[in-house]
């Protein structure tokens, strides 16, 4: 048996999105091939978490192979046979920081060539994940007449965003080690201000209503506030070139969405979707710029797996055909990044 590497494909949330519980990491096992002139007569995919201990079995001929429709994943030949499969694993057995491996395990079909007349497992072959975690306090402003102002922190785009740069986000009702680590009751509604024109006033918010401020470096906490408006969106027009979307501080570890704002610049009746994604792609870019990211000047940002512009492209959320994602340099570094 020979195996490829196995990748982060995406996050289910299994229809609740309020319900962490029943939510799922979906990994892709892009490839294993089976040489043998006989199938194997039984295999599993073992989950050990960073200290070795294995917290999930899956049976192979369970999974759906992506390379042959109903094939149970047993099958080979002498000249290798190769399958893929889509590997759920629930949240809350990626927790801790550290290595992740998955382990498969195939037994042959060759018992009878063994004097004991006993099954020989094949040697087991592993690949490796390597996580961290950093958590999301978000809390957001209600307008005058009665809008809620939600940045979709908790989004899966945002976790799917990170998660490919070997981060896991916990958001409101999170657990670290079988412990709630971001609380949902301090997740909420923060006074209503209009605006927030300069860094000493937004230090100053963002101070007064982040629970975990005083443990926002060591317990890698982000303050995301869903708010109103930076400043005179027309006078940063004239300033600027361009209203400001979305303000980010490292050493603060907050980020502001000015969520009234994407509203009054890109709802038109029916397009709901269309600002919720301007949303998300703003949050996404100022959580970016907690990992030290800057900007990709436009015109020379580097493209996506998705073949589109790195979220991290400077300019306005609606600029065409700019991703949700990250390049790779950008995932690289956020790879690395020393929180």
């Amino acid at each position: 048996m020979v195996s490829g590497p196995i990748e982060y494909f995406g996050y289910d949330d299994g229809g609740t999105p309020d319900d962490e519980s029943d939510d799922n990491y979906l990994y892709y096992l892009r490839w294993y091939a089976l040489y043998s002139s006989r199938d194997a007569s039984y295999g599993e995919i073992w989950l050990y978490d960073p200290d070795l201990v294995r917290v999930k079995t899956w049976i192979v001929p369970v999974l759906q192979c992506v390379v042959h429709e109903g094939c149970d994943g047993l099958a080979a030949n002498p000249n290798g046979e190769t399958h893929g499969v889509i590997i759920p694993v629930l949240v809350s057995l990626m927790e801790k920081e550290g290595i992740y491996r998955f382990v498969l395990h195939f037994y042959d079909n060759y018992a009878d060539t063994y004097r004991n007349h006993q099954i020989k497992a094949a040697l087991e072959v592993n690949a490796t994940e390597s996580l961290k975690v950093f958590h999301i306090e978000d809390d957001w402003m209600i307008t005058p007449d009665g809008i809620k102002l939600d940045p979709l922190a908790r989004s899966l785009e945002v976790k799917n965003a990170f998660r490919r740069a070997g981060w896991i986000v916990h958001t409101a009702g999170s657990k670290c080690n079988k412990q709630v680590c971001v609380l949902p009751n301090e997740c909420k509604e923060v006074p209503y201000k209009k605006f927030l024109p300069s860094q000493y006033e937004q230090i100053k918010y963002s101070r007064t209503h982040f629970y975990y401020y005083n443990n926002r470096n060591k317990g890698r906490y982000v303050h995301v506030i869903g708010a109103a408006y930076c400043g005179d969106p027309s006078e940063e027009e004239r300033f600027f070139g361009s209203p400001i979307y979305g303000a980010s501080l490292e050493s603060e570890r907050y980020c502001y969405i000015f969520v009234q704002l994407h509203y009054d610049t890109y709802y038109q009746e029916g397009d709901e979707p269309f600002v919720k994604q301007m949303i998300k792609r703003s949050v996404i870019h100022e959580l970016g710029h907690q990992f030290g990211l800057g900007h990709h000047k436009r015109g020379q940002a580097p493209m996506t797996r998705n073949g589109k512009f790195c979220v991290m492209t400077e300019g306005r959320p609606n600029l065409p055909n700019r991703d949700l994602e990250f390049c790779n340099e950008c995932l690289k570094h956020i790879r690395n990044y020393k929180w």
